[in-house]
């Protein structure tokens, strides 16, 4: 072994001695030199297994060689826990080989440490280190802290007083975990404030509102595009001091009632039509002849009819059977029978009968 030696100038000299190693190498040698001291790469999140990151080249006397062989050494995010996010090709090409550690979440990056080996005529390495930063996407919709929110509001209170509020976090960094608040639908009482999720009166309530409110709430992040949550604020209405509390307001039946008014019309109407034509067809008068032409135990009287009204008369006619009974042995013959006021074209028995050259008179039941 080589050893240098080191001597002060006092009159007590003293020395210290260190070895030194010398290592000669041969002088055709050649080892494997990175084209870089290091890699640096940006790398967005939701990168897809497979997709090629950068290459990290080793070169032999300044030149590619293909004896070369890579390896990744180790992989460790900032966080200082180890990972299996890439790996490498046999050209020094390094890949995402699990897209599920490529979350910026956890860690904003992931530092890479590769190996270049050259094996003949002896084994000789070089190391390079490969720094990947990841950048944020929107991958992350917003969350409330509660899927149900449960407040009460009392009546009287003066508008733009507190009710309630409600809180969303995105995981997201940048304007992706940005969180803006909204109702779902249009509120007639309540609003909410887009920034800090505080909800207010913003209509006085009375005793003819609702006895209570589900408001539905949505979270967005200012992201491209835009993800969402959603919670429900369920809301009391609660006696004012006075002691008077709200009554559910009713279903609508306006439209109903004008509709059951109008059939009920109609109906009436119809009923009033009915009742005019039966009281004119009752009071249609008609009068008839009939006569008997032999004797006979049985005649059919055929009559004529005719109305009373004004102008050309209407002509009807109706038949009346009758058994005869014979009388002292005579017949009635050639009698004229006069027709009494006939209604309907209806007809009754003769009720009365006379003596042959005289007339039989009938008359129609009401």
């Amino acid at each position: 072994p080589l050893f240098r030696s080191a001597v002060d100038k006092k009159d007590t000299a003293l020395y210290s001695e260190v070895p030194v190693l010398v290592i000669v190498k041969e002088a055709d040698a050649k080892w494997p030199v990175f084209d870089q001291r290091q890699y640096s790469a940006n790398l967005k999140e939701n990168t897809a297994s497979g997709t090629s990151v950068l290459t990290a080249e080793a070169l032999v006397d300044g030149q590619s060689n293909r004896e070369v062989a890579y390896s990744i050494k180790s992989q460790t995010l900032q966080s200082g826990s180890k990972t299996s996010a890439f790996s490498i090709t046999d050209s020094g090409a390094i890949r995402v080989a699990n897209d599920v550690d490529l979350d910026y979440e956890k860690s904003h990056g992931i530092n890479v440490v590769v190996v270049a080996s050259l094996t003949q005529p002896v084994l000789r390495t070089s190391e390079v280190t490969v720094l990947i930063a990841l950048i944020d996407v929107n991958d992350n919709a917003p969350i409330f802290g509660k899927e149900l929110y449960e407040a009460s509001v009392s009546i009287g209170l003066t508008l733009g007083s507190y009710v309630t509020n409600v809180t969303a976090t995105d995981q997201d960094s940048g304007r992706n975990g940005e969180v803006t608040y909204s109702f779902s639908s249009d509120q007639e009482y309540f609003s909410i404030d887009s920034s800090s999720g505080v909800v207010t009166l913003y209509r006085e309530l009375d005793a003819n509102t609702y006895d209570s409110y589900e408001l539905s709430v949505t979270a967005a992040d200012s992201g491209t595009p835009s993800m969402t949550g959603s919670s429900t604020i369920s809301l009391t209405v609660r006696c004012s001091a006075s002691g008077l509390c709200p009554q559910k307001r009713p279903a609508d039946t306006s439209m109903w009632i004008i509709i059951g008014a109008a059939v009920g019309g109609v109906v009436v109407l119809v009923v009033i039509i009915v009742v005019v034509i039966v009281v004119v067809l009752r009071k249609r008068k008609a009068k008839g002849v009939g006569y008997i032409s032999k004797e006979t135990t049985g005649f059919d009287i055929v009559n004529p009819a005719y109305d009373q009204g004004k102008g050309r008369a209407s002509e009807g006619k109706g038949q009346i059977n009758r058994a005869v009974e014979d009388i002292d042995d005579t017949v009635y013959e050639n009698m004229a029978a006069k027709a009494a006021e006939l209604e309907d074209n209806e007809y009754t028995e003769i009720t009365s009968a006379q003596r042959e050259g005289e007339e039989i008179i009938y008359e129609a039941a009401d």
